[in-house]
């Protein structure tokens, strides 16, 4: 009598087959790794979705925060151009919050630089200056806020009357290759080398500027 066999039973893979074929055996290993290690994997993967759910949170607070700080700071600067010179208390004080509220933000660290301006232009040039001091030793590092601080500190150091150290900020910035105001800096060391009495730095200053950027309108600039 015939023996009934199930169609539907699945055939057995031969042993041998397995052990042959190399994404076989593959797939083999990683299932019986699975099996030995499924409570590890288990805690890991936990742990994972732990980790990727706390960064997009994170992120999503990044995100929030910096619009925030980039609303308020677009409001005063709107406020501040309709006062009579840029600069008002509540102006500032509304800077100094954020810069406390969003210290990790962009506009919060711009808060910084724009007290300094603000101050400048209420004619307290000293009081700007001790704002670009601090605005310094909290972002000299930043690759182009701490550079456009050195080069505005500069300027307010001019209109003190301390011409040595505002030649010493814009030698600094004069170096900087790849600064967008690298040209004017330059500009700047020459004509101070010049007042200062150094007619021969001058020359070589504003040879150096040309030199670097022989189409600069200071060409026609007397300088020495």
């Amino acid at each position: 009598m015939e023996e009934k066999t199930n169609k539907n039973k699945m055939p057995e893979i031969p042993f041998d087959m397995i052990e042959d074929d190399p994404i076989a055996r593959f797939f083999t290993r990683v299932w019986d790794a699975c099996n030995t290690y499924t409570r590890e994997l288990v805690i890991g993967g936990f742990v994972l979705i732990v980790v990727l759910a706390g960064g997009f949170g994170y992120w999503g607070w990044q995100v929030a925060a910096e619009r925030d700080a980039a609303t308020r700071l677009g409001l005063v600067l709107q406020a501040a151009e309709v006062t009579e010179n840029g600069s008002s208390s509540v102006l500032l004080e509304e800077l100094r919050a954020l810069q406390n509220d969003r210290p990790g933000t962009l506009s919060g660290r711009m808060a910084r630089i724009y007290e300094a301006r603000m101050l400048f232009d209420s004619g307290d040039a000293e009081a700007a200056l001790g704002a670009y001091d601090v605005a310094f030793s909290l972002l000299g590092k930043d690759k182009l806020l701490g550079r456009l601080i050195v080069w505005e500190r500069a300027h307010v150091r001019l209109a003190l009357g301390d011409k040595e150290t505002a030649l010493s900020d814009f030698t600094r910035i004069a170096s900087e290759k790849d600064f967008f105001l690298q040209e004017s800096a330059m500009f700047h060391v020459a004509r101070l080398e010049a007042e200062m009495g150094a007619p021969e730095k001058s020359r070589a200053a504003y040879e150096r500027m040309l030199d670097r950027y022989p189409d600069s309108p200071y060409r026609e600039v007397r300088v020495f």
